[in-house]
């Protein structure tokens, strides 16, 4: 399955926005959501970022395949991530006293030699709420992102000098 990322001509004013305005979106945004773990102003970002794609009145069926890759990346990078560390991901949080959901058996990475064994695998609600974090956070920026390519690449190209023979 090959997914492209189409240019789709609208005329909004995210569309009139200057490229480099857009660049400068996509890197404020993303150096603000890295910078923290705090889930209410990673959920900002989100609601700003979804404000901001929805001005450019881009409809579902002309970006569903790329959406569904975005999520597919998504899902997997939080997952994996989560299963790697062996549910220690959380950051900033005072786990000693964790409100534990359930356990499950699970072979993870250990810190000494052989470096992979058996250990619980923790789901409770401080690694479930990091784990939406992460999401939103990676969504934010895919919403960012995706909207960049949709409507950006025409513009760049006729800032482009043609080729000389």
């Amino acid at each position: 399955m090959l997914i492209n990322f189409p240019y789709i001509k609208r005329d909004t004013p995210i569309h009139r926005m200057d490229p480099r305005t857009k660049f400068v979106l996509l890197f404020a945004l993303g150096f603000a959501v890295a910078q923290t773990s705090n889930f209410w102003v990673i959920f900002a970002g989100l609601v700003g970022a979804a404000f901001y794609y929805s001005q450019a009145h881009l409809k579902w069926a002309e970006t569903k395949r790329a959406w569904y890759l975005i999520i597919a990346l998504n899902v997997m990078i939080i997952f994996v991530n989560y299963f790697l560390s062996g549910g220690f991901v959380v950051q900033g949080v005072d786990l000693t006293h964790q409100h534990t959901l359930f356990t499950l058996p699970f072979l993870g990475l250990k810190r000494q030699f052989p470096f992979l064994g058996p250990g619980p695998l923790v789901f409770s609600v401080e690694s479930i709420t990091f784990m939406i974090t992460q999401g939103m956070r990676n969504f934010s920026i895919f919403v960012f992102y995706r909207l960049l390519h949709a409507i950006l690449v025409p513009p760049l190209m006729r800032s482009v000098p043609a080729a000389s023979k």
